[in-house]
């Protein structure tokens, strides 16, 4: 049980360094949360009390100023020069003054140390001096001594100033103040006025720069420096040049300067840091001890849980001879394997009885009953197999008698079956010879339809032929009119030729008379009138032949009329008859249709009988072999169930039921 010990010591562990992961984090945002809240809680009264400090020392320098300014000389109008000196001298023998001196209402000096500026009308503090008539500390300058301080304060006579005093003094005044705050190693103090500019810091070389350069424009900075310069006293956090830095400020109250105090979160995160790193440790010596107790714990329960998994596999396997290893580890690991020994032994009793029983019934034995006391879900398992044992003799019992009686059902059903297949047979012969009887008629009524189709067809051919016939012979008989009345005028135009012959033959005789009466001049005339008579006779002759056969062309043409007229006849009754002809031959194709389209419906009626009937035959043969089958299975079924012993007092109408 390598697995399960594996995932007790992995969930410990993980849980252990979540514990710790999760401790460490909670315990570096509380200290983070706190440090940010103690330094400005802490900051800005510091930078407070930082700024009284200098205010106090502010406060000494203008005091000193103050005291000088009373001296009864500087109101005096007839004092000199000298002895405004004097005094001069003698105050600044007390105190360490760069340089004092004293100014007229013009900034010009009057009287003072040799270092002294001979104008102050350029500078700020005169302008300042002259607008508040009260005493002036300048920003601190650079000058040929180094840094200074100038204090100055206008000596009033009346309502009008008549002198400046100004004092110098060494900026090491403001630098020690600077110097003695003490916030960690990397903090930063500085003194800035209102419009941005340092005035104080502990690098004298940063002294008169801006702000905005100092701390390189940052925008979280710049933001803060407007309440700076409102002269607000607070702290805030910020992120200046990728450093969480809290920035602590108060104002200098008689000199327009705010006191700054920039201190990194790393400075007082060293002890939250070492703080950290100690739960860290503790957290890595507990989860050490944590895993020896959690493997040795796990050993214990992998073992055990071992012991049993692999006696489950073996019972998996269907082993349940082998004896359970039980170790007392007085928990559920012990409870387990007790647990698991009563249950296979358990379960060798329950399998050997339902084996047994499993057996009986293998072997053809229904009549038994599993008995014993069996426990839980077992009893399920008995209950079911006696209903099954039970169940299995009501079927078998209630099987054996419905196989014999299905053996004489399926007999007689195999014989109606065989009778059925016999006269479908029998069907099968007489709707095909009906079939083939029906084809024959078929095609002999489709010769017929054919034969009456091409009679008529030829009866249209003739009556078509008739009409021609007769139309052909109405012409004849009109060309035969126009004969004979062309021959009645041939025969007039006979006469009128027979005529003009004899008028010639009467001419031709009379000229012959004269030539005659004429002698020899009139021989020529003679012969002449000779040939002429001759000719006239030849004409009268050729138009008696002429008439003749004329005459005899009149009668040939009028008996051809009346045998024309009579042949017209003869074919109008002929065309009447094949017109009749026709009518019958048309009915009779129409009727050969009619019938050939009949027979074609009943030949394709019987076709699908004969269809349905092979069919039938068909069904029928399957019907009667699978009857003999079925009656087969019957006795087989009946031989098989009569091999079960079972019990004598089953109820098979339960079944039925």
């Amino acid at each position: 049980m390598r697995g399960i010990r594996k995932k007790i010591i992995l969930n410990t562990t993980i849980i252990t360094v979540i514990l710790a992961i999760v401790t460490s984090i909670v315990l570096s945002i509380t200290a983070n949360l706190l440090i940010d809240d103690s330094m400005k809680q802490t900051l800005a009264p510091f930078a407070k009390t930082a700024s009284k400090s200098v205010e106090s020392n502010l406060h000494l320098m203008s005091d000193r100023i103050a005291l000088i300014s009373q001296n009864e000389i500087f109101k005096n109008t007839e004092a000199t020069k000298t002895e405004i000196q004097g005094v001069l001298d003698n105050a600044a023998s007390g105190i360490e003054f760069t340089w004092l001196a004293i100014y007229n209402n013009d900034g010009a000096l009057i009287s003072g140390s040799k270092n002294s500026p001979s104008m102050i009308s350029d500078r700020k503090m005169y302008r300042l001096m002259n607008d508040t008539q009260n005493i002036v500390i300048d920003d601190p300058e650079a000058s040929d001594n180094g840094l200074e301080i100038n204090v100055g304060k206008p000596i009033v006579s009346g309502e009008s100033i008549i002198y400046y005093l100004v004092g110098s003094y060494k900026y090491d005044v403001l630098n020690d103040i600077i110097s003695n705050i003490q916030i960690g190693h990397n903090y930063s103090a500085l003194i800035v006025n209102r419009d941005g500019l340092v005035v104080a810091h502990s690098n004298t070389a940063i002294v008169t720069q801006q702000v905005s350069d100092l701390f390189h424009n940052d925008e979280q900075m710049m933001t803060l420096m407007q309440q700076i310069k409102e002269g607000l006293t607070g702290s805030k956090a910020v992120h200046i040049n990728n450093t969480d830095t809290v920035v602590a400020y108060s104002p200098v109250n008689g000199a327009n300067w705010s006191l700054v105090i920039t201190v990194p979160k790393s400075e007082f995160m060293a002890t939250a840091i070492s703080a950290i790193e100690i739960n860290a440790l503790i957290l890595l010596v507990l989860l050490a001890t944590s895993l020896l107790i959690t493997i040795r714990f796990s050993g214990r329960i992998s073992k055990s849980l071992g012991n049993v998994t692999a006696r489950i596999k073996k019972l998996a396997d269907g082993d349940l001879s082998s004896s359970v290893d039980i170790l007392h580890t007085q928990d559920e690991t012990e409870t387990l394997s007790i647990s698991l020994k009563n249950t296979i032994s358990d379960i060798n009793g329950y399998v050997y009885k339902l084996t047994h029983a499993l057996e009986q019934l293998s072997n053809g034995n229904a009549d038994i009953l599993v008995d014993g006391n069996f426990s839980g879900d077992f009893i399920v398992m008995k209950d079911a197999l006696n209903n099954i044992i039970t169940y299995l003799n009501n079927i078998l019992s209630y099987l054996k008698q419905t196989s014999s009686d299905l053996s004489h059902s399926t007999r007689k059903v195999a014989d109606n079956a065989m009778m059925v297949k016999n006269a479908t047979e029998n069907q099968f012969d007489a709707i095909r010879r009906l079939e083939e009887e029906t084809e024959a008629i078929s095609r002999g009524a489709a010769a017929i339809d054919q034969n009456a189709a091409e009679t008529q067809n030829l009866m249209q051919t003739a009556s078509e032929q008739l009409h021609s016939g007769k139309e052909q012979m109405n012409n004849t008989l009109m060309a035969m009119e126009d004969i004979r009345i062309n021959a009645n005028d041939i025969t007039s135009i006979t006469k009128l030729m027979e005529d003009i012959a004899f008028q010639t033959n009467v001419l031709a005789l009379n000229a012959a008379v004269e030539a005659v009466r004429a002698g020899s001049s009139g021989s020529g005339f003679a012969i002449v009138a000779n040939e002429v008579r001759r000719l006239a006779s030849q004409s009268a002759e050729s138009a008696k032949q002429t008439a003749s056969m004329i005459e005899q062309t009149q009668k040939s043409i009028n008996a051809g009329a009346d045998y024309a007229l009579k042949t017209s006849e003869i074919i109008e009754q002929v065309t009447d008859i094949s017109q009749n002809i026709s009518n019958i031959a048309d009915s009779l194709a129409y009727s050969a249709q009619g019938t050939h389209e009949a027979l074609g419906k009943v030949a394709k009626d019987i076709n699908s009988i004969s269809q349905f009937a092979q069919d039938n035959l068909e069904s029928s043969s399957a019907l009667a072999e699978q009857s003999q089958e079925m009656a087969h299975k019957a006795e087989n079924l009946y031989e098989m169930s009569s091999r079960f012993k079972l019990r004598e007092d089953v109820n098979v109408r339960y079944l039925n039921d």
